[in-house]
């Protein structure tokens, strides 16, 4: 029921991520309408933007596989069914068993949203789908596929960089650290270090955030007792490094606008040694939900939560 519901969202969201943007509002709209949330919610979240990444090799197979000369030549529900689909078959490990819910269900909806003759289409070439593939004729194409970045993209990013271009790529790529700010409201940063020595763990001090420790390889949030306790967050060093540019001072009343999930928003209160106001305000209420949580787990006091535009 759950896997049921993530494709009817994701459907929605994809159809939505057309006309609204940007698209995590499309996504948001979508994910709400059918209640998604905890694991189910990341798992689809991730879905939707790795569609939305892979999009310009996506069409391509598409085109190629219903001759259409323009992938929007197609009917919304067909085309963007068909996306998932291909992310779902090709890049997803699903059981036999979710594979047949996940066909019944998009071929479901392209019945009722578009026309029956076209939902037997789609379930005629299902069998298919995971070896449904594209094959480039110019360079940008090339890259397009090696990195699932849009044809239009890499020619705007060739007049940007030139040769340089496949370098960024690779860059872009890759899959970063697991950042872990430490809020030395609650602990310090030698004793997060021993506790990442203590697990074996590969990491390093950011020379830019003297508070964030990159961890490399797995590490499992769920059971680290300093994350647990709010004693370190996950923050991006970019997202930190903002705070420190700010520099907000104790006793100052600051507006973190768009907050949630509330990393600069802890950020802030800590380098405001948790005396003044923060007013934290999203739109997104679920993430609010998160930013309230972490609020708590932190030990700060200071942080007012606006749910509104």
């Amino acid at each position: 029921m759950t896997l049921r519901k993530a494709v009817k969202a994701l459907l929605d969201a994809l159809i939505l991520a057309e006309r609204v943007k940007p698209s995590q509002d499309a996504k948001r709209r979508a994910f709400k309408k059918y209640g998604l949330n905890g694991s189910i919610e990341r798992f689809s979240t991730s879905v939707f933007y790795s569609v939305l990444r892979k999009l310009g090799l996506f069409d391509k197979i598409i085109e190629k596989e219903t001759g259409a000369k323009n992938v929007y030549l197609l009917d919304e529900t067909f085309r963007n069914a068909f996306r998932l689909s291909l992310e779902l078959l090709k890049y997803r490990s699903l059981s036999n068993k979710q594979k047949k819910l996940v066909r019944s269900v998009l071929a479901g909806e392209i019945r009722v949203r578009s026309h029956p003759y076209t939902s037997m289409y789609f379930y005629s070439l299902w069998d298919r789908i995971p070896e449904l593939d594209f094959e480039p004729n110019t360079r940008e194409e090339e890259l397009m596929k090696k990195y699932y970045v849009s044809d239009f993209y890499i020619k705007k990013l060739i007049e940007l960089l030139g040769k340089e271009v496949e370098e960024y790529l690779k860059y872009i790529n890759t899959t970063p650290p697991v950042s872990l700010r430490v809020n030395t409201f609650k602990t310090s940063v030698d004793s997060i270090i021993k506790e990442l020595n203590d697990l074996g763990l590969d990491f390093k001090v950011s020379n830019r955030v003297n508070t964030l420790i990159k961890v490399y390889g797995s590490i499992d949030l769920d059971r680290f007792r300093p994350f647990k306790e709010g004693k370190v967050f996950v923050q991006e060093e970019a997202s930190a490094v903002a705070s420190l540019v700010l520099d907000p001072k104790p006793g100052e009343t600051v507006f973190d606008i768009a907050a949630a999930p509330g990393g600069k928003t802890l950020h802030m209160a800590e380098l405001m040694k948790n005396r003044g106001k923060i007013v934290a305000i999203d739109v997104n209420e679920n993430r609010m939900k998160r930013l309230e949580e972490f609020v708590r787990k932190g030990g700060f006091t200071i942080v007012e939560h606006k749910v509104m535009d």
